[in-house]
């Protein structure tokens, strides 16, 4: 691996394609969450991000997994891939229980203090507490989804991921709305068809490793299922990544919290427009991915003067293909919002539009400064990211709320926040790069 452009989109053209099967079931929810009701449609989009919040706790860690999984695959240490996976495994199980409880169990009180609408309140709490018993094969699924990002085997990821997108987006039209004698069970049956999507997936990816004998290949759970020092050195990578995606998450979920207090179609429309603006967002998530396995392959064979130019590679086809899936947004916002949502709501249409013309620029920039500054991650410099995460985050929340407080505020000013938040992010990691700092880490 050299990390040139053929390298890049052998491994991100995957991804892409697994990336938007896997967010078409947001998208999924909230178009069809949007014909059933007010209420739900308004749970939804901050629900989905609670959910997600708990459930990058997990995914987060599946991060250092992938990074380590590259790392010895350029050092040829087959042997301690397996230990690994056999470790990660068995911690995210772990984790998977403890947030299982708090989504059981916490849901209620968390809605209950958010919303100020008790019908949004109930439906979030509904679909959250519905959405607990999917957690443990969200992180098995995840696990192995690090394990084959880490290894650059890319063909199963598209394949799992497309048949997670279809068979959710049957069971939800079946269970929302009981078509053809199913039960109609409105938010709680969204968050049942994302479960059992979920399940399918986790089947998958278990029998293809047997199948392949990859469990024997790279020995999994040969060894003692735990391993002290392999499971430190995982953590070491891993926690400051959840961290930093806690940390993220959080500023995302302070942005919602300002926009429900100026009203529930105010929500509406934000809710919309996210589920858009992270599906749009796709080709650079999918670019980023892959930087991940591209920089720490690179470091791990020790070619550190090739990892700037590889990075400058990824940016590159990055931003070049969110240009262009961004572009019909910019020519046919209103066509596109009326087609892919809801049509019986024609008031959220000429609202949503301004909106999605500040997402475009937003996409735009989050395209380069992704890609920076999870190349840096992928280096190992995990407490520089930590930091650069926390002061780009104050700053943002800051930002949010001066954007709040002032008078002629509306929805679309309200989004500049993205814009501020991802440039910032851009010119502190460009200039971390550019002093050389990382090239001395070692994991």
């Amino acid at each position: 691996m050299q990390g040139n452009y053929r390298d890049v989109i052998k491994l991100a053209t995957p991804i892409l394609l697994g990336g938007v099967a896997q967010n078409s079931i947001a998208f999924t929810d909230t178009a069809f969450l949007s014909r059933y009701g007010q209420a739900e449609l308004t749970a939804v989009g901050i629900v989905s991000t609670w959910y997600l919040l708990l459930f990058m706790v997990g995914f987060a860690f599946t991060k250092g997994t992938q990074i380590f999984t590259a790392r010895r695959l350029g050092e040829r240490n087959l042997p301690a891939i397996g230990e690994i996976f056999s470790n990660s495994f068995v911690i995210l199980l772990a984790l998977g229980f403890v947030v299982f409880l708090a989504l059981r169990f916490g849901s209620g009180y968390a809605m209950d203090l958010y919303f100020e609408d008790k019908a949004a309140a109930a439906a979030g709490t509904a679909y959250l507490e519905m959405r607990s018993y999917g957690i443990f094969f969200s992180f098995t699924g995840s696990v192995f989804l690090a394990f084959y990002m880490g290894l650059g085997t890319m063909s199963i990821l598209v394949w799992a991921m497309l048949i997670m997108s279809s068979v959710n987006i049957l069971l939800n039209w079946l269970l929302i709305f009981g078509h053809w004698g199913f039960p109609e069970m409105g938010i709680s049956g969204s968050a049942l068809a994302s479960n059992l999507a979920e399940i399918m997936v986790a089947a998958i990816f278990t029998v293809y490793t047997l199948v392949k004998k990859y469990h024997i290949r790279y020995n999994f759970f040969s060894k003692r299922v735990l391993s002290w020092e392999v499971t430190r050195s995982i953590t070491s990578i891993s926690l400051p990544i959840v961290a930093l995606t806690l940390v993220g998450l959080l500023g995302w979920i302070f942005f919602m919290y300002f926009v429900e207090k100026m009203g529930s179609f105010d929500t509406q429309v934000s809710t919309l427009v996210k589920s858009l603006y992270m599906f749009l967002g796709m080709p650079a998530w999918a670019f980023a991915a892959a930087s991940g396995t591209i920089i720490s392959n690179l470091m791990g064979q020790g070619l550190h003067h090739r990892v700037p130019q590889a990075m400058k590679n990824i940016a590159v086809l990055s931003f070049a293909c969110t240009l262009l899936v961004s572009l019909p947004l910019v020519i046919f916002p209103e066509l596109i919002v009326k087609y892919t949502l809801n049509p019986e709501l024609p008031a959220l249409v000429p609202a949503c539009t301004p909106v999605l013309y500040v997402t475009v620029v937003a996409l735009l920039i989050y395209s380069v400064s992704t890609v920076l500054f999870h190349g840096i991650v992928s280096t190992g410099s995990v407490g520089i990211s930590l930091l650069i995460e926390i002061v780009t985050i104050l700053l943002y929340v800051g930002f949010v709320v001066w954007l709040f407080s002032l008078e002629s505020k509306t929805v679309a000013i309200m989004w500049t926040s993205e814009i501020f938040y991802w440039l910032l992010l851009l010119f502190i990691a460009f200039f971390y790069i550019r002093s050389g700092r990382w090239k001395n880490t070692k994991i």
